[in-house]
């Protein structure tokens, strides 16, 4: 089995063009399984940990360190700084606690408690009441509790009642997305593989795909915003319909439109971005970073031909480096430009989606306001 510590867990990643050595970490859901199992062993006699060892989801076996423990009046808690290694994350340095207490049944029961956020509103994969504590770090807890107690001997006669805190996790909770995704009071134990991996994209479209699923989950109607202006822009413009409605998808168009087109009560999809993101969904691409696809200004210049743009308009264009410089050059001149494109763009998406789900398109100026809607 494979043996991961702090300190001694590192990636090469490249950030900005540059390839740099980073540190990985554990994630919250690593942090509360630890917690939980150092709690219960201590709740049982075990003298207090300075490290307890968590299997992950991989197989492999996580050593996390233990920054303290304490009698409560309902049993034992034991605390976890968690430590994200070198991943940007509103989590890195919160405390996650557990405590655990026995109960007269033999039934092993696992709840959150302050700072640990609850489920307001379908599609997180979690019943509404219960507290945001995902499926696999649920699992990852439920495992650990259930081992020791299978090893308590008399001991094991008795229940366990297991409850994960973070004193700091409302006011973390608002530097994420948790109350549009339904989640109040708190944020959410989070983890698949249970290892932050530094500057990962994988919880960032995670979140997205959440995000989508929940906004599934309000009616028959998403919105897709590209990005922060398009996204300010669609809530204006859609502040009729449930907040959660409107998802900022960044560049993971391709996964948002996967949620989308497994979701039958779907019939219609909202796409808005600026002239740039447009572009690159108008040839097709599905990831909208820069480094995963680049604009072919040519397929614009071609476009604005058949908008009626003349030759002498033509060569300027092909001078001209960005999508934002050409909708600039060709201004209200040529306002069948944007029409062609969006139409476009709307091809495109609707040939992701089954087929009765409607796309429609807006284009969103620099401003802030609207160029075209199809």
């Amino acid at each position: 089995m494979k043996e991961l510590y702090l300190g001694a867990m590192y990636e090469e990643v490249e950030v900005d063009g540059e390839v740099r050595r980073l540190r990985q970490g554990f994630t919250t859901g690593t942090c509360a399984a630890a917690a939980a199992k150092a709690a219960i062993l201590a709740l049982t006699g075990h003298a207090p940990l300075s490290e307890v060892p968590v299997v992950l989801p991989s197989h492999a076996r996580a050593h996390v360190p233990v920054a303290g423990w304490r009698r409560t009046p309902e049993g034992i808690e034991c605390q976890i700084i968690k430590d994200g290694g070198d991943d940007p994350d509103a989590t890195h340095g919160a405390l996650v606690c557990a405590t655990a207490s026995f109960r007269a049944d033999r039934s092993v029961v696992l709840d959150g408690g302050e700072g640990v956020g609850r489920v307001t509103k379908p599609g997180l994969g979690l019943a509404v009441g219960t507290a945001a504590i995902n499926r696999i770090p649920r699992k990852m807890i439920m495992d650990e509790a259930l081992a020791i107690q299978a090893m308590m001997g008399g001991q094991g006669q008795r229940g366990l009642n297991i409850v994960i805190t973070v004193p700091t996790g409302r006011e973390i909770a608002r530097l994420t997305s948790n109350s549009r995704l339904g989640i109040m009071g708190g944020i959410s134990i989070l983890g698949t593989t249970g290892i932050v991996r530094p500057y990962s994209l994988s919880s960032w479209k995670a979140s997205v795909v959440l995000a989508v699923k929940v906004a599934a989950e309000s009616g028959d109607h998403v919105v897709l915003a590209a990005g922060s202006r398009s996204r300010d822009f669609a809530q204006d413009c859609f502040s009729h319909e449930p907040p959660e409605r409107v998802v900022e998808i960044s560049r993971f168009l391709g996964p948002a439109l996967h949620m989308v087109s497994i979701r039958p009560q779907i019939s219609r999809v909202t796409f808005v971005g600026m002239i740039g993101k447009l572009a690159k969904v108008a040839q097709g691409a599905m990831d909208l970073h820069t480094t995963a696809s680049s604009l072919d200004v040519g397929g614009l210049i071609h476009i604005a031909a058949r908008a009626g743009a003349d030759a002498e308009m033509v060569r300027t264009l092909r001078l001209l480096p960005t999508a934002a410089a050409v909708a600039e050059e060709l201004g209200e001149k040529y306002p069948q430009f944007f029409t062609i494109l969006a139409d476009q763009a709307k091809q495109v998406i609707a040939a992701k989606l089954p087929a009765g789900v409607s796309v429609d398109i807006w284009i969103v100026g620099p401003g802030g306001s609207a160029i075209c809607h199809r």
